[in-house]
């Protein structure tokens, strides 16, 4: 119950009461508000504590910026704690809860603080105005946007990042479609591919502008010290094409493929292989394409020309096409040419893990592979990965627990003899899991003493800072 304290004497006379307003909900009461007081106190003081600890931090800043990194370490220190419960109840008495204070962190708190006090009866306790202000936070979030991805588009409000496949570095026509798709920055990943096939991308990029007359901004991503599985042995080259089908089997949809010069296509993807340049120029529309896949099956796919330089090639029957597979132009009765499939994409089988298998992380960076089994199906050799941080290594301890790919997988440090980290799997689907390569590894209570940079990002970051906009 809130008390009012006026004299009676001095009320004026109450209105009648409005039976259309509703009534306060119970829990809007004293005892109720100054929980809600003290504990969004707390939480401002926990943001104005984080500021404080990185006060050397901020000073390095460029003074222009020192308000905004001043406003994300606050929002940080908020973000530290579980707000839920404390939104719930801040709703609960028609008030903000807080969930769009990214801009102006602690100028939201101190306006909800505020209101708090009023409801109460009692005077807001004085506090510095925060670095931002709630107009003004707006507005700097949108400068700073501006100024980091560029004008916003004109028919939405988000832009659009796309992370470039390794394909990007030698197709130029792949990179123009993206910037006409409505691409706004294109991000490239410095875990992958190398110095050459960045620039190349990069370069591809200011050519489509060029072409198309958008503007498109740059993002490098620096790979950092990695900490994930490394690569499983590859067993060969394949790609799968299937028509689409009903629920009989009728189909509605064939499978579509462009076929363009190997020579322009160094690995195939789902929607373009290359094939031998003399078969993409000598077709025409209605030719066939014949090939044996890998289950020795001979499929036919009905050609159509696209451009002077591409093919495209339908079938209604599923494909299990391998690169370097030997194919046939055929027009009419007639064979005209034979060549050849250029490079598919490499088939690495993942590996199974059930509860209670062991699993390996090499040092070295040899391929992974799956279990060895006995004709009963015991295990002879474990699994095995390359664990790509070298630290994990040196501290990793027996009893840990290490976790794979999001925490689909976990397991228990059970050796560590710095070459092999042998661990016991604790967690895994009913009927197993499966671990590939590039997936994250955790060694949630292992302490690990990293730079943020290592030898390779100073390097990389030397290769990009020619063409890149962001870092």
């Amino acid at each position: 119950m809130i008390v009012n304290a006026i004299p009676a004497a001095m009320k004026p006379s109450a209105p009648a009461p409005d039976a259309s307003a509703p009534a306060l909900p119970d829990a809007l009461n004293a005892r109720m508000l100054q929980r809600l007081l003290s504990a969004l106190g707390e939480i401002r003081a926990a943001a104005l504590q984080l500021e404080a600890t990185h006060a050397a931090a901020i000073e390095a800043i460029e003074p222009a910026h020192r308000a905004s990194a001043r406003n994300l370490l606050h929002y940080l220190g908020v973000r530290r704690h579980d707000i839920r419960a404390l939104q719930a109840d801040l709703v609960g008495c028609g008030l903000s809860s807080l969930s769009n204070m990214e801009s102006s962190t602690l100028a939201s708190i101190d306006s909800v603080l505020a209101n708090l006090a009023r409801l109460t009866g009692s005077a807001a306790a004085p506090h510095p105005p925060g670095p931002v202000d709630l107009r003004t936070g707006a507005l700097l979030l949108a400068d700073h946007a501006h100024a980091l991805l560029g004008a916003p588009p004109q028919a939405r409000a988000t832009r659009i990042m796309v992370t470039m496949p390794s394909e990007a570095a030698h197709d130029p026509r792949l990179v123009r479609e993206l910037l006409e798709a409505g691409m706004d920055v294109m991000r490239i990943n410095c875990a992958h591919d190398d110095a050459a096939s960045w620039k190349a991308m990069a370069r591809h990029l200011r050519a489509a502008e060029r072409q198309t007359g958008r503007r498109c901004r740059i993002q490098v991503d620096l790979a950092g010290p990695k900490l994930r599985t490394g690569a499983l042995r590859e067993l060969g080259q394949l790609l799968k094409l299937k028509p689409e089908r009903d629920a009989f089997g009728r189909v509605l949809r064939p499978a579509r493929i462009e076929l363009v010069g190997a020579e322009t296509q160094p690995v195939g993807t789902a929607a373009r292989i290359g094939v031998s340049a003399d078969i993409v120029r000598r077709a025409a529309n209605g030719d066939r394409l014949r090939v044996r896949d890998a289950r020795g099956k001979t499929r036919e796919l009905a050609l159509a020309r696209q451009d002077a330089h591409t093919l495209v090639a339908e079938l209604g029957h599923s494909l299990y096409l391998q690169g370097g597979a030997v194919i046939e132009l055929w027009r009419e009765d007639s064979r005209l040419l034979t060549g050849s499939v250029g490079r598919l994409p490499a088939v690495a089988p993942p590996i199974v893990l059930h509860r209670g298998d062991t699993l390996l992380l090499t040092r070295s960076a040899e391929p992974g592979c799956d279990a060895m089994r006995s004709a009963g199906g015991k295990i002879e050799v474990p699994a095995r990965i390359h664990c790509t941080l070298d630290a994990a290594f040196l501290q990793a301890r027996p009893g840990e627990p290490v976790w794979f790919d999001d925490g689909r997988i976990g397991g228990v440090v059970e050796a560590n003899d710095h070459e092999l980290i042998t661990v016991r799997i604790t967690h895994a689907g009913a009927e197993g899991s499966r671990l590939r390569a590039e997936k994250g590894i955790n060694f949630p209570e292992t302490q690990f003493a990293l730079s943020a940079l290592t030898d390779k990002d100073i390097a990389d970051l030397e290769a990009v800072v020619g063409f890149a906009d962001i870092v």
